[in-house]
């Protein structure tokens, strides 16, 4: 009697259940055993219906003991390490059409931080964090090609081990660095350094106020981006000049609204400061982003979902590129039309598939 996880039963009825345990041999003598175990479960009822199908699936589950390096078979991954201790700095290499996968170790309620940056310019990197039941917590792709994709002070409440999978939008191949900071209490609550070209993923307390500095040069033009990750968050943008002087601030959107500097030319060379608070008392997660103008797009703006028959109305503020989202299946055939509210508006639609092909 009970309900398995993943299994949508909405009384108790008798249930009938198979556990297959596969047991891979260790890499090295003297490695401690990892035993996967599946779970099939159906109302007994049902069973008879639904064990032909539980053999189909459990003739396709392969089992490999992957190698730090080596190519897991049957699959686009590659395992590269673990990363080690409460800082660790690590760097490879990105084979085309392949997906890194790093591990660490972390004994529960613990904050961490991670950096990853492209040593190539055409590289549009991914950054995904996985938890010990190997449910997706992070998907860190703020920034473009050539950006740095970081998140800081991530609650991890669970012990146990943990990926990170390093991907490529474009399944492209390249050098990256990829840093590693773990630590009892937050180190990025009050904000720290961010660089031209890097997108940050951070935590708003309720309250709190976060100071993010980089280093300008007079006359250079720049473009700064808050968005909020959650729709509770109402961000204060406001950005200081290297005598503390007020530049610029910026309330103009409502809750879940990003804020956008747009090629602000700066007017002292020097070190200048971005002040990120929350108009209300909630806080929340915020995306920060620094980039020099004169690139086509400066903000990456996840619109929402749509379902067929929609018709939604957005602002496309410079700079600005709108990602909406829908789900479809084999053999459908859509219309995707836009109509430009504003007569100098001419805009470019890129239809991507599930694997971000165009």
């Amino acid at each position: 009697m009970g309900r398995p996880v993943g299994l949508n039963i909405p009384d108790e009825v008798p249930l009938r259940t198979r556990i297959a345990v596969y047991a891979p041999e260790p890499v090295n003598e003297g490695d401690t055993p990892i035993w996967i175990a599946v779970l099939q479960s159906a109302a007994e009822e049902e069973w008879s219906d639904r064990v032909g199908q539980f053999d189909d699936m459990l003739d396709t589950v392969r089992v490999h003991a992957i190698r730090p390096g080596s190519r897991a078979a049957d699959q686009d991954v590659i395992v590269r390490g673990q990363l080690e201790g409460d800082r660790d700095l690590v760097t490879a290499t990105l084979e085309q059409g392949v997906n890194d996968i790093w591990t660490f170790s972390a004994p529960g309620n613990r904050y961490t931080s991670l950096f990853l940056r492209p040593e190539e310019p055409q590289l549009d990197l991914t950054l995904t964090l996985y938890n010990p039941d190997r449910q997706t917590i992070a998907r860190i792709d703020n920034g473009y090609a050539g950006s740095s994709e970081t998140v800081t002070d991530i609650l991890l409440e669970q012990p146990g081990n943990y990926l990170v999978e390093v991907s490529e939008f474009f399944q492209d191949d390249g050098r990256y660095t990829l840093s590693f900071v773990q630590s009892d209490l937050p180190q990025y609550n009050t904000g720290g350094r961010i660089e031209f070209g890097q997108a940050i993923q951070g935590e708003l307390s309720p309250q709190g106020r976060q100071y993010w500095v980089f280093g300008g040069t007079s006359g250079q033009r720049v473009s700064i981006v808050v968005e909020p990750t959650t729709s509770t968050l109402d961000p204060v943008l406001e950005l200081y000049g290297p005598d503390g002087r007020q530049l610029v601030t910026l309330d103009e959107g409502f809750s879940g609204d990003p804020e956008l500097i747009s090629g602000f030319e700066l007017p002292a060379s020097g070190e200048y400061a971005i002040l990120v608070q929350s108009f209300s008392q909630q806080g929340g997660s915020f995306t920060l982003s620094l980039d020099e103008s004169g690139q086509d797009v400066a903000n990456f703006y996840d619109a929402g979902d749509l379902v067929y028959g929609d018709v939604r109305q957005e602002t496309l503020q410079r700079q600005e590129a709108h990602a909406w989202f829908f789900e479809g299946v084999a053999g459908d055939q859509l219309t995707v039309r836009t109509t430009p509210l504003d007569s100098n508006l001419d805009l470019h639609i890129w239809l991507l598939d599930q694997d971000v092909h165009r």
